[in-house]
């Protein structure tokens, strides 16, 4: 996902954004992969780029629309123009939206 400054807003984007974005639209949620010790890995970051991690479309919907409503708190939107999602073994239809629309699949 990529976060993108609303283009009618004046605002100075910081790299450390996205991690609080990130960190307050997940937290304790439980919605990532089980990783080690019971614990779950929500999302992968690295530098401006962003993956987040579940196991169920349902979850992923979900942490979907909280990112990107913490993102519009702070008058940041996610770019749907480079937006993806990547379906791992599953053949479910069922597809991730924004407020603005579908995000497109990729394989």
């Amino acid at each position: 996902m990529k976060l993108t400054l609303e283009p009618d807003k004046e605002l100075c984007y910081h790299p450390f954004c996205s991690s609080w974005i990130t960190r307050h639209s997940v937290e304790g949620k439980g919605t990532g992969i089980q990783w080690i010790s019971g614990k779950s890995l929500e999302d992968l970051e690295y530098a401006d780029d962003l993956a987040l991690l579940s196991h169920s479309l349902n979850q992923m919907q979900v942490k979907t629309k909280s990112l990107e409503e913490v993102a519009m708190s702070v008058r940041l939107q996610v770019s749907e123009d480079k937006t993806k999602i990547m379906k791992v073994k599953t053949d479910s239809s069922q597809t991730i939206t924004l407020s603005k629309g579908f995000i497109e699949e990729i394989q």
